[in-house]
C-alpha cells in the first residue's frame, strides 16, 4: 500500500465495500460482486502472475497478458494495459461526472466549479508506470476502493449537509466497481477462458491438485513456497515488548473473523473462557497450523 495508508479514510472505505445497490441481485451474483470488490482492495484478483504461482503446472511461465500479449499480467498491468487504457479513461470520466452530479444535487456551487475541484485531486491521475514510493493517491489506488481523506474534504466543502457525504461516496464507488467489473474484468476473464480452451484446460483441471496423469501435457516446473518466519518474529516482538496479544488481534481494522496478515491466515478462538489464536500458513498442497495460547 506504499506510503498512503495515513491518507485513507477507513470508515468510508468500509462503508463503500459493504454497500449494496437498490436493484435486487441473486445471492450468487451479489457474493461474486462483493468478492470482486474485496479482491480489488486486497489486490488479490487472480491475475496471470498469481495463477502461475498457484497452479504452475497449468499456467505457463511464458504466458503474457491475454489482451496485449506483450507484457506480464500483474495487478497494475491488469488495469493499465495499453489495449484497455481507453476503457479505463472512459470509466474515470463517467465516474467524475457522476460524482459531480451527486454533489451538485446537494450544493449551491456551479457544476463546472465542482468538477474542476475533483479533477485537481491526484486520486484521479492515471499513472504512467507502477509506483512504489510516491506518498500520494493515484487512480491506481482509487480502483482498489481506497477512499482518500481529501476527497471527503472536497465533497463536504461543496455540499450543504455533511450527512450526504457517505451516501454520495457509496453511490460513486458502487458505480465505478460496476463499470470495472462488467467492462474490464469480465471481458478479460472471457479472453483468458478462450486461451485456456486452446490449451485444453478445463474447469476440472483448474480445481484439481497436480496429477501427472491429468496434467502431463501441462506440466511446468514446480514452484516452492518460501518458508516464512514472519509469525515467529511477530510472537517474539510481542513477548519482548510486553504488548497484549489481544491488542494485536482485536483491532478496529479487522472486519472479518478471518483475515490475512503478513502472508498468514489468523483465526481467533475462545474455548471455555480461554483465548487462542490459530496461525495457518498455506504452502502449495500442504499447510502448517500453529496454536498459540493467549490467556483466559
Amino acid at each position: 500500500m506504499r506510503a498512503i495508508i495515513h491518507l485513507v479514510d477507513w470508515p468510508s472505505t468500509w462503508s463503500c465495500l459493504n454497500y449494496q445497490s437498490t436493484p435486487i441481485l441473486s445471492l450468487f451474483k451479489l457474493n461474486h460482486f462483493k468478492s470482486f470488490k474485496v479482491n480489488c482492495l486486497n489486490k488479490s484478483l487472480p491475475t496471470l502472475k498469481k495463477l502461475k504461482i498457484i497452479k504452475p503446472y497449468i499456467y505457463k511461465v511464458s504466458w503474457y497478458c491475454c489482451k496485449c500479449n506483450t507484457a506480464k499480467e500483474t495487478w497494475f498491468h491488469l488495469w493499465f494495459c495499453h489495449r484497455s487504457i481507453d476503457i479505463l479513461k472512459e470509466i474515470r470520466a463517467q465516474t467524475l461526472d457522476k460524482l459531480t452530479d451527486l454533489v451538485k444535487l446537494n450544493s449551491q456551487h456551479k457544476w463546472s466549479v465542482i468538477k474542476s475541484d475533483f479533477e485537481f485531486s491526484p486520486s484521479w491521475i492515471i499513472p504512467l508506470s507502477q509506483l512504489t514510493t510516491v506518498g500520494h493517491f493515484t487512480f491506481a489506488d482509487t480502483v482498489t476502493g481506497l477512499i482518500p481523506s481529501d476527497l471527503i474534504t472536497t465533497i463536504e466543502y461543496h455540499i450543504t449537509t455533511t450527512s450526504h457525504t457517505i451516501p454520495i461516496l457509496n453511490e460513486v464507488f458502487h458505480f465505478i466497481f460496476t463499470k470495472l467489473y462488467h467492462e474490464m474484468w469480465i471481458p478479460r476473464c472471457s479472453q483468458l477462458s478462450l486461451i485456456e480452451k486452446t490449451f485444453g484446460i478445463n474447469s476440472h483441471n483448474k480445481r484439481s491438485k497436480y496429477n501427472s496423469a491429468i496434467h502431463r501435457n501441462l506440466k511446468q516446473s514446480h514452484y516452492k513456497w518460501p518458508a516464512s518466519t514472519k509469525w515467529i518474529n511477530w510472537c517474539t516482538n510481542t513477548s519482548q515488548f510486553r504488548f497484549s496479544w489481544k491488542d494485536h488481534i482485536n483491532t478496529s481494522w479487522l472486519f472479518s473473523p478471518f483475515f490475512i496478515f503478513s502472508g498468514l491466515l489468523y483465526r481467533s478462538l475462545n474455548r471455555g473462557g480461554i483465548s487462542f489464536i490459530v496461525l495457518e500458513e498455506e504452502g502449495g498442497e500442504a499447510s502448517t497450523q500453529t496454536v498459540c495460547y493467549l490467556g483466559s
